[in-house]
């Protein structure tokens, strides 16, 4: 992430402040204390969560899971940086979206170039857009399972609901890191989900469309457009999660 906005606290600030700095980031500090952590989570939208999971009160699944229970707007990534942990704390974090360093990976140069190298699909996903919700969700708009066109829009919805600024730069954002996901074209990505929500909207069920949709759906061609769908989508799984 070029530019990213970096919590930590403060034993790692003063390691790595100034190899962060120089690289472009803006380093922010809080306590290394849970509750300290997670307020200020709220408070200042980290790009980057960098914790020691060795001091940090809650060890790093814990943290990784408190995150991804807040209702954000952005999800930030979480580094976790183990040295000397047991590989089962590592498995634990890692198990919940926590990016996990060892020792031998925690230098001035490797920090900073970790950072540089995180995309979108490194942030921590909300609990509300897990993946059997986001499931749930299409069959009930009547997305057919298993095409091509189910996994993109699956992955854009899992996308767009770490950053909502990613609903105004699907082409920019999205459809490319879906396609790097896949193997597919930006180009692919948009049209077969396109051709999905077309698809969908010719044999699902109106009354359900109608309720999710209401009239925020283009009046010429009745469908919502890729974007549309998306954003309202997202927050439908947030409103069923009371976020």
């Amino acid at each position: 992430m070029r530019e990213a906005r970096i919590l930590t606290t403060p034993e790692l600030a003063g390691l790595w402040r100034i190899p962060l700095y120089r690289a472009g980031h803006d380093v922010r500090e809080c306590p290394a204390e849970a509750g300290a952590v997670l307020d200020a989570v709220a408070r200042e939208e980290p790009d980057i969560l960098l914790l020691n999971a060795m001091i940090f009160s809650l060890d790093a699944a814990r943290a990784a899971r408190a995150v991804r229970a807040m209702p954000l707007a952005r999800s930030p990534a979480l580094i976790a940086l183990f040295p000397g942990a047991p590989e089962e704390a590592m498995s634990r974090a890692a198990a919940e979206g926590a990016l996990c360093l060892s020792a031998v990976e925690t230098t001035a140069e490797a920090i900073p170039r970790r950072c540089e190298a995180l995309g979108l699909e490194d942030r921590l996903m909300p609990d509300f857009a897990r993946s059997d919700r986001v499931e749930a969700m299409l069959r009930s708009l009547s997305i057919g399972e298993g095409t091509a066109g189910w996994r993109y829009l699956a992955a854009a919805i899992g996308l767009c609901a770490r950053d909502e600024r990613c609903f105004y730069a699907l082409s920019r954002a999205v459809y490319p890191a879906v396609g790097r996901r896949f193997g597919a074209s930006a180009a692919a990505v948009e049209r077969l989900i396109r051709h999905t929500i077309e698809s969908a909207w010719l044999r699902g069920d109106m009354e359900r469309q109608y309720a999710l949709f209401g009239n925020t759906v283009d009046e010429k061609r009745g469908k919502p457009t890729n974007g549309e769908f998306i954003a309202r989508v997202t927050e439908a799984l947030r409103l069923e999660a009371n976020l």
